[in-house]
């Protein structure tokens, strides 16, 4: 399944409900015309009545070293909030030539 479905550009591709340790995979569109895939795994995964988090962690033959993580809320009122953290650094040299495409 996907992680992250709703951007044109990324996805974030899992096999399965996401558990500590499971591998995922990272999708991204270049220019509208290269698809780069990055090999991670799930390092966190919380889950309550009202809060949900999954981070995963880049490991060997992705471009970058680093971690993103997902925290979904819901407040009593209802309101939905979403936030993700992500960071990132190039790993080796591929990386290091990548970044300046990479970064917004």
């Amino acid at each position: 399944g996907r992680l992250v479905d709703s951007l044109s550009w990324a996805e974030v591709v899992c096999q399965g409900r996401p558990c500590l340790g499971r591998p995922v995979a990272t999708l991204v569109r270049c220019y509208r015309c290269v698809w780069c895939i990055n090999p991670c795994r799930i390092t966190r995964v919380t889950r309550s009545s009202r809060r949900s988090t999954v981070a995963y962690s880049t490991v060997r033959g992705h471009l970058l070293a680093g971690e993103e993580a997902f925290d979904v809320t819901l407040d009593l009122d209802g309101t939905v909030m979403i936030h993700v953290t992500s960071v990132s650094r190039p790993a080796g040299p591929l990386g290091t030539l990548a970044m300046p495409l990479i970064i917004p």
